[in-house]
C-alpha cells in the first residue's frame, strides 16, 4: 500500500512538471474594488425611513518574482477604508480604516500545456492595523485599535488571456491564523488579545479577483 502511494504521489509531480509553466521572472499587480450602498424602506405603508448609506474601498498591490518555472515568492499591501452613515434624530457616522502588508509564497500547477490556466496556491504571512470612529451627532469616539498577525492558505486560479496579462480569481482562505491584539483607546496599558484558528470560515473565505502584469513572460 505504502509502495502504491508513492507510485501515484511520483506520478502526479512528474505529470504536474510537464504541465506548462509559468516561467521565471518579475509580476506586478493586484486587486482592487468599491461598493456603495443606499437603504430605503416604507414604515406605515407611506413614510419612508432612510436606512444606512455605505462606501467601501479596498487596494491590495503586490509585486512578485517567479524564481523557478512554478515557485515564485513577493510582497503584499493593502488599504481598506469602510464609512457608513444612519440618518435619524441623530447622524450617525462610522469609519474604519485598515492598513497592511506581508509576504507571500506560491506555487502554480499548470492545467494543460498550453500555458494558459493555472492552479495556484498561496502561503499569505503579514500584518494588518486597524482603526476607526463613530460620530453620533456633535460627538465623536474612536474605536479600539487592533492590530492582527495572520497567516493563511489561500488557493486560485490564473488565467493567461494573452502572455504578459495574468486575470486571477480565488475564494479566499481555506485555512488562517489570526492573533489579534486589541487596544482600549483611552488606556494603552489595556489590551485584549485573541487568537482563532479557522478553517473553510465564512469570515475568511469570498470571492476575489486580481490581475497581475508579468513582465519576462
Amino acid at each position: 500500500m505504502k509502495k502504491f502511494i508513492l507510485i501515484a504521489v511520483f506520478a502526479l509531480f512528474t505529470a504536474a512538471a510537464a504541465q506548462a509553466q509559468v516561467g521565471t521572472g518579475l509580476f506586478a499587480g493586484g486587486s482592487l474594488g468599491l461598493s456603495m450602498g443606499d437603504e430605503k424602506y416604507h414604515q406605515n405603508g407611506s413614510t419612508i425611513i432612510e436606512g444606512p448609506q455605505s462606501l467601501t474601498f479596498h487596494i491590495n498591490p503586490r509585486i512578485g518574482y517567479y524564481f523557478t518555472d512554478n515557485f515564485a515568492a513577493g510582497l503584499l499591501l493593502g488599504y481598506g477604508n469602510n464609512f457608513s452613515k444612519t440618518k435619524g434624530a441623530v447622524e450617525v457616522k462610522t469609519s474604519t480604516m485598515d492598513l497592511s502588508v506581508g509576504l507571500f509564497g506560491r506555487y502554480a500547477m499548470g492545467l494543460g500545456d498550453e500555458r494558459k490556466f493555472f492552479f495556484t496556491g498561496d502561503l499569505n504571512l503579514g500584518f494588518n492595523s486597524r482603526t476607526g470612529k463613530i460620530e453620533t451627532g456633535s460627538v465623536t469616539v474612536d474605536n479600539d485599535p487592533i492590530t492582527t498577525i495572520f497567516a493563511g492558505i489561500a488557493p486560485g486560479i490564473l488565467y493567461f488571456p494573452t502572455p504578459k496579462i495574468g486575470l486571477e480569481a480565488g475564494l479566499g482562505n481555506i485555512f488562517s491564523v489570526n492573533v489579534s491584539t486589541e487596544t482600549d483607546a483611552d488606556n494603552s496599558d489595556e489590551k485584549t488579545i485573541n487568537t482563532s484558528i479557522n478553517i473553510l470560515d465564512i469570515n475568511t473565505l469570498g470571492f476575489n479577483f486580481g490581475m497581475n502584469y508579468y513582465f519576462n513572460r
